[in-house]
C-alpha cells in the first residue's frame, strides 16, 4: 500500500508522461487511459484528433511538425501533429529510449546496440555497439561539439 506522498509522487512522474506539449505551444498531447492520444488547441481546448491503439503510450515525443508515440507494445508510430494521421511506424526490440535532439531518438536494442534513429522518418541513421565507448562519443561530439 503506497503512503500518500508516494501515491502523490507517482501520480505526478504519471502526469508528466502523459501529456506533452508542441514546441510552438499551439497544441497539447494527452494520452488516455483507453490507450488513445488526443490533440487539442493550446488556444480553445477544442480537440482537433483522437488515435486508438491496443497498447499505452510510455512516451511521447514532439517535433515540430510530429510527435512520436513510444507504446507499450514496442513500437513507435509517428503522428502528424495537425492531422493525427499515422505516417510511419516501427517495431522496436526494447523500451529504453531517449531524445538525443530534436531530429534524433537513441534506442538500445537487445543485441546490445545503440541506434540513432531519425525522429521524422523512424529509419535507423547510424549504430554501433553498447561498449563502443568510443564510437558513443563520436556520434556526440558531431552534435554537441
Amino acid at each position: 500500500k503506497c503512503t500518500a506522498t508516494e501515491q502523490r509522487r507517482y501520480t505526478e512522474e504519471m502526469l508528466e508522461e502523459l501529456f506533452a506539449v508542441s514546441p510552438d505551444g499551439k497544441f497539447i498531447f494527452a494520452q488516455t487511459w483507453e490507450n488513445g492520444l488526443y490533440c487539442f488547441s493550446s488556444k480553445t481546448g477544442e480537440k482537433i484528433w483522437r488515435t486508438k491503439s491496443k497498447a499505452a503510450t510510455v512516451n511521447l515525443y514532439v517535433n515540430e511538425d510530429t510527435v512520436c508515440a513510444n507504446r507499450q507494445n514496442k513500437r513507435l508510430e509517428l503522428i502528424h501533429i495537425k492531422t493525427g494521421e499515422i505516417t510511419a511506424t516501427r517495431k522496436m526490440t526494447i523500451h529504453e529510449f531517449f531524445a538525443v535532439d530534436s531530429k534524433h531518438f537513441m534506442c538500445r536494442t537487445t543485441s546490445k546496440k545503440w541506434e540513432i534513429i531519425d525522429s521524422a522518418t523512424l529509419e535507423t541513421t547510424n549504430a554501433f555497439s553498447a561498449d563502443d565507448g568510443e564510437a558513443v562519443r563520436q556520434w556526440f561530439s558531431v552534435f554537441y561539439g
